[in-house]
């Protein structure tokens, strides 16, 4: 529900009570735009994969039948519908706000009967615009070939070069547009507020949904930390865990501003050229600077797109069922860590909760909240005292 706010910016205000009155909804799903179809698409990508594995895998029981269905609801309930609601306020703000350019009433507006309205075609081809280039296309043919096509090799392509990422290179493509539009000699005045309202609006919109994601962030750690007890977080050990969170968030908005095709450009060009700006800001040594996430250090599982969540899933999968049986996990370097006695009760809980999320039997907060467990868990390794040293220091007198 976050792009209401990049409406209400760009359009003045938000059409929530015309949307309640009674034939409003019908009135935009009967109004042969492709905003009637908004929602259907939004998950389009993720359905995908679903019939990929499942043509790759030829699973067919009931557990994993259960799961994609219990998936499928949660996808319809948390993306689907909000996504389709937000659309559908939004075009009947714009719809409206065309109306009164066109010099109809206040009163005239608010009278309106939706049930027997007849279209308006300069505000409906108004407001579908404003609703595709500020949010998403909403029909899916017309998000150009590269996220349109169906064809095998575009298809691979898509989900490892670009994952779930038709909506962030439109949300460019509108931020590029906008800045030229505002530097262009050939812009009008109108133009040139248009583009900054567009601007402004797509800021507001960062700034809220990335504030947001710290909030819940922040809010999950906690929650965690409330289930597992233990010892308080040190002073020391809180405030570099909100600068890990500041500097992920920090990274997002450098790649949805700077980059123009994260998957590639991030790691080749982007961010390298950003952490060099940074270094010559701030003095002192590397390690204590603010600087933005590297990603080109990409595991293998995370190079294969879509394809690689499986693997990866699998992968924390076995660590965890390691550590529980074990007290034993081979960090990044391929070293051997051994943990304490509580890592293996905090991994064996886990384990299930973990089992769940991959399983599609439990939401995605549940699988945030498993890894920060683990990563407290991490931190409980074996003390080994100097008795347990293998040379020992001889000293002579």
């Amino acid at each position: 529900m976050v792009p209401i706010i990049n409406t209400l910016i760009n359009a003045g205000d938000l059409s929530i009570s015309a949307f309640q009155k009674l034939g409003a909804k019908e009135f935009i799903m009967n109004s042969g735009y492709a905003i009637a179809s908004r929602g259907f698409a939004s998950i389009s990508e993720i359905e995908n994969l679903s019939t990929s594995m499942k043509n790759i895998e030829r699973i067919n029981n009931k557990l994993v039948n259960s799961a994609g269905k219990l998936n499928k609801k949660m996808l319809e309930l948390f993306v689907q519908k909000p996504d389709r609601m937000a659309a559908h306020i939004s075009w009947l703000t714009y719809y409206i706000k065309s109306l009164k350019a066109q010099g109809f009433s206040t009163e005239a507006i608010d009278n309106v009967d939706w049930e027997t309205h007849k279209i308006n075609t300069e505000a409906a081809d108004y407001a579908q615009q404003q609703v595709d280039r500020q949010q998403n296309v909403s029909d899916a043919s017309l998000q150009g070939d590269f996220f349109s096509s169906r064809k095998l090799g575009v298809s691979l392509a898509r989900k490892i070069v670009a994952p779930f990422m038709n909506f962030a290179i439109n949300q460019k493509s509108r931020m590029y547009s906008d800045v030229m539009q505002i530097t262009s000699n050939l812009a009008t005045d109108e133009d040139r507020s248009r583009a900054k309202a567009s601007l402004a609006g797509l800021a507001v919109e960062s700034a809220t949904f990335n504030a947001l994601g710290f909030g819940i962030s922040m809010l999950l750690y906690a929650s965690t930390k409330s289930i597992l007890g233990g010892e308080e977080e040190s002073e020391e050990d809180h405030l570099r865990r909100v600068r890990g969170i500041l500097k992920g968030r920090a990274t997002n908005i450098a790649s949805d501003i700077f980059s123009p095709f994260p998957a590639v450009t991030d790691q080749i060009a982007v961010i390298p050229a950003l952490n060099m700006i940074l270094k010559t800001l701030q003095e002192g040594e590397e390690k204590d600077m603010f600087l933005l996430f590297s990603r080109s250090e990409k595991e293998f599982s995370e190079q294969l797109g879509v394809f690689g969540i499986g693997l990866k899933a699998a992968s924390e999968l076995y660590e965890i069922q390691s550590i529980a049986l074990t007290g034993k996990y081979e960090n990044r370097y391929g070293k051997e860590v051994e943990l304490d006695s509580r890592a293996q009760e905090i991994a064996s809980k886990v384990f299930l909760t973990k089992l769940l999320y991959i399983s599609g039997f439990a939401p995605v907060e549940v699988g945030t909240m498993s890894n920060y467990a683990m990563r407290e868990a991490k931190k409980l390794k074996v003390k080994k005292s100097s008795s347990d040293s293998k040379y020992r220091r001889t000293y002579k007198y």
